[in-house]
């Protein structure tokens, strides 16, 4: 047996291409997916894709929910368009990294933490067999070229579910910073936190919980989503004009979560700094490229 790198086994042979496990999914295209949801006792409710996610049909479309939340829709002309944010990903990492292509032909891993790679199953067998002369297989050989060479998710990501291609894909940051814009941001940072910090010890955040719980249960998945929409414009304007209103307050205090809980509690001051610096950390390359630190 291989090393084990949190997911697969490395440097272990398991087979010949042409029955490759990646050939396994349980809907490939678009006719597999209307066959199999064709199949559904009640539509209105979906129809069951594995243990954790349903098909649904809207219009013309089959769209997959994953846990409450949309991933994908499979349209007409053949194509694939992955609909979830990458707050949505990062909810669901562990089943889509290990799961996902039991589901659907992709396959997914994790490259920083709310990052990702995602590539059609057939890409990833194909490279993972030029990149070897032998008639078998390795997992170290396609997990490789996924981790380094497939392209990163991102919301509306597009694939042709025949050939595998992707359509839309976004060329890889080199994420080279100007020296000068990254002392502008980490001052910006700086004063944004410690603005954070002082109105955490003056207990602001008292009467913003308070505003909280009166809306009632805040479930796992009804945290603010900071990778897209509102809540991302509003935590960028916030460092970059250091300024601090009540919705991005309340974000931030509904964003809180105990270790090993899944359900909302009133964030002491301290809990308060660990969910901004949780939040500055796990969006810090969007941000600081929309603050234009990263050379173009």
């Amino acid at each position: 047996m291989g090393t084990y790198i949190g997911q697969w086994y490395t440097h272990q042979t398991v087979g010949a291409y042409d029955g490759h496990w990646l050939r396994d999914a349980t809907v490939t295209d678009y006719k597999s997916i209307k066959a199999y949801f064709e199949r559904a006792r009640t539509p209105d409710k979906g129809k069951p894709l594995r243990s954790w996610a349903r098909i649904f049909k809207d219009g013309a479309d089959y769209y997959v929910k994953n846990w409450g939340s949309e991933l994908c829709r499979f349209k007409p002309n053949n194509t694939v368009v992955f609909t979830a944010t990458t707050e949505e990903v990062w909810h669901s990492s562990n089943t889509l990294v290990s799961a996902l292509h039991r589901a659907m032909p992709f396959a997914m891993v994790r490259i920083a933490k709310g990052r990702y790679r995602i590539a059609h199953n057939e890409e990833v067998i194909k490279n993972a067999k030029e990149s070897t002369r032998s008639e078998c297989y390795t997992r170290s050989e396609w997990y490789t070229w996924l981790k380094k060479e497939a392209p990163e998710y991102f919301q509306g990501i597009t694939f042709n579910l025949k050939t595998g291609e992707c359509l839309n894909r976004r060329p890889d940051d080199k994420l080279i910073p100007i020296p000068e814009k990254r002392k502008e941001w980490l001052r910006a940072l700086r004063e944004f936190k410690k603005g954070i910090k002082v109105r955490a010890k003056m207990n602001v955040f008292e009467g913003i919980s308070d505003i909280v719980a009166t809306g009632g249960n805040i479930g796992y998945y009804d945290r603010p989503d900071w990778s897209h929409g509102i809540y991302k414009e509003l935590l960028f304007t916030s460092i970059r004009d250091a300024k601090y209103p009540q919705d991005l307050l309340l974000g931030i205090a509904k964003s809180h979560r105990p270790d090993h809980s899944w359900t909302w509690q009133r964030p002491s001051p301290a809990e308060v700094v660990v969910a901004t610096d949780k939040i500055c950390n796990t969006y810090s390359v969007e941000l600081r490229r929309q603050f234009g630190v990263f050379e173009k």
